[in-house]
């Protein structure tokens, strides 16, 4: 892995749950890891769905390996999230992660 072409910054947030005062559970997204990676855009699918028509973009992330990165994370990147739909530890080394995402709306 090349050093410098990891030149995006990412946030990885993790969905946590709390009781408020009057007893109500609240979901919200914590970051758990920071860190900088390689962004491709991988490719492009189209799905038509009634009664807008809606591009779903799949993206490539390559970073230097953490056990804090996790499947049920979402990726933060400028004002995208992403949903990580593969996590691959290449060649089982711990060195290099490659992740497939695809962009998603916020919740």
């Amino acid at each position: 892995m090349r050093a410098g072409r990891l030149k995006h910054k990412i946030q990885f947030l993790e969905k946590t749950s709390s009781t408020n005062e009057l007893g109500e559970i609240t979901n919200s997204w914590n970051q758990v890891y920071e860190c900088f990676c390689d962004i491709f855009s991988q490719s492009e699918k189209e799905f038509i769905k009634e009664p807008l028509d809606e591009f779903i973009n799949f993206n490539k992330i390559k970073l230097r390996y953490s056990a804090l990165v996790k499947i049920t994370q979402k990726i933060s990147y400028k004002n995208k999230n992403f949903k990580i739909l593969s996590l691959e530890n290449i060649g089982l080394r711990d060195k290099e992660l490659r992740l497939i995402c695809k962009e998603i709306k916020d919740d």
